[in-house]
């Protein structure tokens, strides 16, 4: 069985524009194993998505801070054994940890420098231009896995099923 690792390490709004990868991925091989590393401030955001096997966090003021801190990202993300690494917003440090985790495919946006580094696989996106809504650049980079193509989907956030109740109280 597969296993993908989605990777956008910023902010709330930029992970509820990835959700849509999740769907296309989970569509077009519903066997694959999804999980997503996100800033842990925003977890919570696909933390309840039942699409997703694993959601692993990022520290990068503490745990994951410094050479030490992307070794053990890099050894996190080694155990869990993916065949896939999708990134959606490439930072160098997450990025080195992909490639010192041997990930074998490991694809993302050809933005910085150092992406043609770390990446095997990517796509010169210019989004400073705003030619694309951000769902639609995160969306193009699946068509660079083997037997996926980029689809519609749109943002989904599931929240937890007491969340009603606590939030009316």
């Amino acid at each position: 069985m597969l296993k993908a690792l989605i990777i956008r390490p910023d902010r709330i709004g930029d992970v509820v524009l990835s959700t849509p990868v999740i769907a296309a991925l989970k569509k077009q091989n519903p066997g694959l194993q999804v999980s997503f590393l996100v800033h842990h401030t925003v977890s919570p955001i696909v933390e309840n998505d039942p699409r997703l096997s694993k959601v692993l966090e990022y520290f990068p003021d503490s745990h994951h801070k410094g050479l030490h801190g992307i070794k053990k990202l890099a050894q996190t993300i080694q155990s869990e054994n993916f065949d896939i690494a999708l990134t959606l917003q490439a930072s160098f440090p997450v990025s080195l940890a992909l490639r010192l985790a041997h990930v074998p495919l490991r694809i993302g946006p050809y933005s910085k420098w150092f992406s043609w580094i770390l990446f095997n696989r990517g796509i010169r996106q210019k989004r400073s231009r705003v030619q694309l809504h951000e769902a639609e650049y995160n969306l193009q980079l699946i068509s660079l896995m083997d037997g996926f193509s980029s689809c519609q989907h749109y943002p989904e956030v599931f929240v937890h099923p007491n969340a009603e109740s606590r939030i009316c109280s």
